[in-house]
């Protein structure tokens, strides 16, 4: 039997969907990109994306990724991420640093919005499509500024819930 492709309904996901209150920090204590990678990544052990056996992994999986490439991108965003088998679910972690954190960005900034994809091994497209949605969003400083002023958590995931992946 042929499928109709045409007739089945794409369900359009928000970049709110992948982040809880309990994965955002909006005055980040980081200092440097190895204790914002433990900092952020903390938040998926809290709130069991990733369990506490494999986060010692999950966090080297991090850091090994930035010895390959920076995800620290340009105007001020980074955004590290990663995929291990101790990711329960695609999922999004998110930190604002006022002072900035040195973050090997492209264009030599400081980094202050920083956006973690932790994914699990099996879920390329979803991953990447998530990644570069984030990326299309805040090449925009409109979109940055916006985020940057965000008072509480709530705020921040009411802005978020306009774009869908």
């Amino acid at each position: 039997m042929k499928r109709d492709y045409r007739k089945e309904v794409v369900k359009q996901m928000k970049i709110s969907d992948f982040l809880e209150k309990d994965r955002v920090i909006l005055n980040l204590t980081s200092k440097t990109k190895n204790e914002l990678l433990e900092e952020l990544g903390s938040t998926f052990k809290k709130t069991e994306i990733v369990d506490e056996d494999g986060f010692a992994r999950f966090i080297e999986k991090l850091n090994n990724r930035e010895g390959v490439c920076s995800t620290g991108f340009q105007d001020g965003v980074a955004i590290p991420h990663v995929k291990a088998r101790a990711v329960k679910k695609l999922s999004l972690a998110f930190g604002l640093s006022k002072d900035g954190i040195e973050y090997d960005a492209l264009d030599k900034k400081l980094s202050k919005i920083f956006f973690m994809i932790a994914s699990p091994k099996d879920n390329p497209n979803e991953y990447l499509k998530l990644l570069g949605k984030i990326s299309e969003i805040f090449l925009d400083e409109n979109n940055r500024n916006l985020v940057l002023e965000v008072k509480n958590e709530e705020e921040l995931l009411e802005l978020l819930d306009k774009y869908e992946i």
